[in-house]
Order: structure tokens, then C-alpha cells, then sequence
């Protein structure tokens, strides 16, 4: 007698026609001391039988719905029943057989652990594969998308290094240029110093100094007309340019090579000096030396006619002509300086030459 209430049982069998995963799960799941299902292929599709020994009694309602199966009785099933099922082909089993009295069957030992067939066993395996397989065809696409996306990114990439390679070579080439303007120019202008010096340390070595050739300039009557009609600048700039024309290229004491920024070279017993006009000392000292020149030929001049000193006299108004442009006027004698510096370097240029044969041909 399993209970003492005869509604109750421990022993119930089933069959069903929901064949499902989950439903296949669920009945696995379900808590019992023994249980075993069977599978068996229909023409209206598959059924699970099966059997299941709870460990304490229940209900058949309860069971029913425990199983989620209709199809539910008692039953006193015994281990021939049990043994039938081992012979098909698909069946899960777990837990024990319980044990009927003295009544034995061979069967294999059981464990706690569900059991499978080598069918099922199969079944299972070849879904998986079939998963697999499936799960690779769709990481070969993937992986050909991937593929193809990696060829465009490649090409793109080549395309890339090579505008930055063409930029690169363009730049080198821009850099190459510049570099060989900006070394060309400094080798001329490094050329055209060294011509400079060579042509006034060997050509221009014998050359008269700025002081010597000042002091040897001798004011004649005619500057100082010169100085009434033009201006004192016009004036000294004129006496400058026509005591240089006594002299050739090499013995001058004075040269120009840049007029812009009125560069020039000026000769002293100690050899030649670089300065700029309006930083030379030397140059201003000659530009004054040659204006007092001017002031003592006019006092002579004067002198040897009285009668520009007549105020009566049609003389007094030429002579008076006459101071204005060797005193310079009202022009501001710094200003005056500057322009006759500039009429100077002018006068003293040496033309871009590139050979000091065509400096010391110079006249």
C-alpha cells in the first residue's frame, strides 16, 4: 500500500504530444525519485511517454498540472514496463528504479545524473553541428562583408600614402628649390663680397684717401655761380663728382655698393672702411670740409670785388644770390647732409660686375 488516502499516488504515467524544448526541459526538470520518458514517431507527429515515481504521494490534478500534461493516470508500472522502454530507440531516464519487493531485472546502474542514449545523444550533436554550420556560413558572409571592407580600407589607404608620398616629394622639391635660391643668393652675394674685397685690397690698394682727396680739392670762381643757380646740395655734389673724374675706378677714395642702403666703402691710410652714409663720420666731415671750402672762396671772392658789398650797387643782389646757395638757404643742414649723401653714393656706384676685371675697367 503506497498511501493511506487511495486519491493519492506516487506511480504516474503520461503521454504527450508537445515535444517542444521547453517542454522537453520541463519535464526533465520536474522533482522526482525516478523518471524515465520514451520517444516514439508517429504519422501525426512524435510522442513522449513516460513514467515518473515522485517521493511522496500526490494528487492526479496536481501532477497534471505539475507536468503541464492532460494525458496523466496512476499506474503500478513495474520493471518489465521499465525494461520495454530501455528497447526503444530515443529515452531519458534519471534517479533509481524503486524497488518492487523481490522482483529484479538486469539493468545497467543508474546515477543520479541524467542519462541519454546514444541517440539522443546523437540527435543532439547533430543539431549543434548543424548550429555550427550554420553559425560558420553566416560568419563567412560576414566575414567576406569584412573582407571587402578591409580591401577598400587597404586601397584606400594605399591611395592615401601615396598623395602623401606626392606631397612629400613636392614639398622636398619646393624646400630643394628654396634652399638652392636662398644658397644661390648668398653664394652671389658672397661672390660679389669677395669680388668687393679683392677688387679694393689688390686693385684699389693704391687708391688716395678720403681726406687726402679732400684736401686736394681746390673751389673755383665757377662754383660759386654753380652754388647760386642750383643750391649748396647741387653744388658740392657737383665739386665731388668732378674731382673724381681725375681719378681712375681703382684710385678712388670712395665706392658705393649698395645705393639703397647707401653702403659704402671709403678709403683710409689704414685701408678701406664699410659704413653706411648716414652713420659716416668720414663722409660728413668731407661734405663739411668741401661747404667751408665754398664760404672761404666766396670771402675771397668778395673781397676782390668791393662792389658786392655796395648796397647801391647792381652787384650787392647777385652777391647776396651767391651766400644763399653756399650757406644752403633756410634748408636745415642735417637735411641737406643726407641729400648730398645720397647724390654721393649715386655718384660712387660700382655696378653689379661679376668679375673683378670688369671693377678695375671701370672709369
Amino acid at each position: 500500500m503506497e498511501t493511506k488516502n487511495s486519491n493519492l499516488n506516487r506511480k504516474f504515467q503520461y503521454e504527450t504530444m508537445n515535444t517542444s524544448e521547453q517542454n522537453f526541459n520541463l519535464l526533465k526538470q520536474t522533482k522526482s525519485k525516478y523518471h524515465i520518458m520514451c520517444f516514439e514517431k508517429k504519422e501525426d507527429g512524435q510522442t513522449i511517454y513516460g513514467f515518473i515515481y515522485f517521493e511522496h504521494a500526490r494528487s492526479l490534478s496536481s501532477v497534471k498540472k505539475c507536468l503541464n500534461i492532460d494525458t496523466v493516470f496512476p499506474t503500478e508500472i513495474g520493471y518489465e514496463e521499465i525494461a520495454e522502454i530501455y528497447k526503444q530507440k530515443e529515452f531519458w531516464e534519471k534517479g533509481v528504479i524503486p524497488k518492487q519487493g523481490r522482483r529484479k531485472i538486469e539493468h545497467r546502474e543508474h546515477h543520479e545524473e541524467p542519462l541519454l542514449t546514444n541517440s539522443i545523444m546523437n540527435e543532439t550533436i547533430m543539431s549543434l553541428l548543424k548550429q555550427s554550420i550554420d553559425l560558420r556560413n553566416e560568419n563567412k558572409m560576414l566575414g567576406n562583408q569584412q573582407h571587402d571592407l578591409l580591401n577598400v580600407f587597404i586601397e584606400s589607404n594605399r591611395k592615401l600614402q601615396e598623395e602623401i608620398k606626392e606631397l612629400k616629394q613636392a614639398q622636398a622639391i619646393s624646400l630643394s628649390n628654396s634652399n638652392n635660391n636662398h644658397i644661390n643668393i648668398i653664394e652671389k652675394l658672397e661672390n660679389k663680397t669677395l669680388n668687393i674685397n679683392v677688387f679694393l685690397n689688390e686693385e684699389c690698394k693704391n687708391a688716395i684717401s678720403l681726406k687726402e682727396f679732400i684736401d686736394t680739392i681746390q673751389i673755383q670762381e665757377s662754383d660759386l655761380f654753380y652754388a647760386k643757380n642750383n643750391g649748396l646740395v647741387e653744388a658740392i655734389t657737383n665739386v665731388f663728382q668732378r674731382e673724381l673724374q681725375n681719378y681712375e675706378v681703382n684710385k678712388r677714395p670712395i665706392h658705393c655698393t649698395d645705393v639703397k642702403r647707401e653702403i659704402l666703402h671709403i678709403k683710409e691710410d689704414e685701408g678701406w672702411v664699410k659704413e653706411t652714409a648716414s652713420d659716416s663720420t668720414r663722409l660728413q666731415k668731407a661734405i663739411t670740409t668741401i661747404s667751408d671750402k665754398k664760404i672761404q672762396k666766396l670771402t675771397e671772392y668778395v673781397e676782390t670785388h668791393p662792389e658786392m658789398k655796395n648796397i647801391n650797387s647792381p652787384h650787392y643782389e647777385e652777391g647776396m644770390k651767391m651766400m644763399v646757395g653756399i650757406m644752403g638757404g633756410t634748408e636745415h643742414p642735417n637735411i641737406m647732409k643726407k641729400k648730398v649723401q645720397k647724390n654721393i653714393a649715386k655718384a660712387v656706384y660700382l655696378p653689379k660686375t661679376s668679375s673683378v676685371n670688369d671693377l678695375s675697367t671701370l672709369h
